[in-house]
């Protein structure tokens, strides 16, 4: 969450990081800081686009020169004398480019590894802070929160930023979902008439849950996993009902089809 890093093991993959013969990670300077490792993080970023450039650099040149490749049998005298300057100086940059590019590449893996050293050690000391702060309960919640922003940002950080997000349950989404279906499918006095009343109680509940939210934007696919349970199972008792909804609703819903998100924007309420 924290980065644009593809790995989703990204923490893991620092603690756990071996270190190649001859590499230590602490630091000549000392301990590394958040912002010393935000600034090379910058630097880093900078040789990247860098690479970036003289690579697009290097492409059109190369294109000039396949075109002037072409098109040379069809050129005079007069021509070739006229453009074999701009090719002199085009060929003249090419090597210059690769030179730069190669230059900036080696600076760039260089500063990658001395930054994924001071990742692990930075990461580490975190872990080691928290376990001794005695601030959290050592429980999984408490350590997913401090060790999410690792190794971009300290345990305190991370673990404050995470509160926010807390929905004050530690059940899954899918679940508070089935509880309010449940809800309705019990509070719903005539049966065949569920998805009409699941539209009207949606609509009169104040709360603002993660769930609630939810069934109201995708009104669509609940409407439709209603019926698909009243249709095919209408001997289905009022028990057993919410479980069918509730797994039509999610198979559908996580897997739509083009159609289906056209109409499901129509229908949010």
């Amino acid at each position: 969450m924290w980065t644009n890093d593809k790995s989703p093991y990204i923490v893991v993959e620092t603690l756990l990081r071996p270190l190649k013969k001859g590499q230590t990670i602490i630091p000549s300077s000392g301990p590394p800081t958040p912002k010393a490792l935000r600034i090379t993080r910058s630097v880093l970023n900078r040789l990247s686009r860098s690479i970036h450039n003289e690579s697009e650099r290097q492409r059109q040149d190369r294109e000039f020169l396949q075109q002037v490749h072409r098109v040379l049998p069809q050129l005079s005298t007069d021509q070739l004398d006229e453009i074999s300057g701009e090719v002199d100086e085009v060929i003249k940059g090419l090597a210059l480019t690769k030179e730069k590019r190669e230059s900036f590449e080696n600076l760039r893996a260089d500063l990658k590894q001395a930054l994924d050293g001071a990742y692990t050690h930075f990461a580490r000391r975190e872990v080691l802070r928290f376990c001794n702060s005695h601030r959290y309960r050592l429980n999984p919640l408490s350590v997913a929160n401090a060790m999410a922003g690792l190794p971009f940002i300290g345990w305190r950080q991370s673990a404050k930023r995470c509160r926010k997000w807390m929905s004050g349950t530690d059940e899954g989404l899918s679940y508070r979902i089935f509880k309010v279906i449940r809800t309705i499918v019990n509070s719903c006095e005539m049966l065949p008439e569920l998805s009409e009343y699941s539209k009207s109680w949606l609509l009169t509940q104040r709360s603002r849950s993660i769930p609630i939210l939810e069934l109201r934007k995708k009104q669509y696919f609940l409407r439709r996993s209603i019926s698909a349970a009243l249709k095919l199972e209408p001997s289905r008792t009022r028990e057993e009902l919410p479980y069918k909804i509730t797994a039509e609703y999610l198979r559908s819903s996580q897997n739509p089809t083009a159609v289906d998100l056209v109409f499901a924007k129509r229908e949010q309420i």
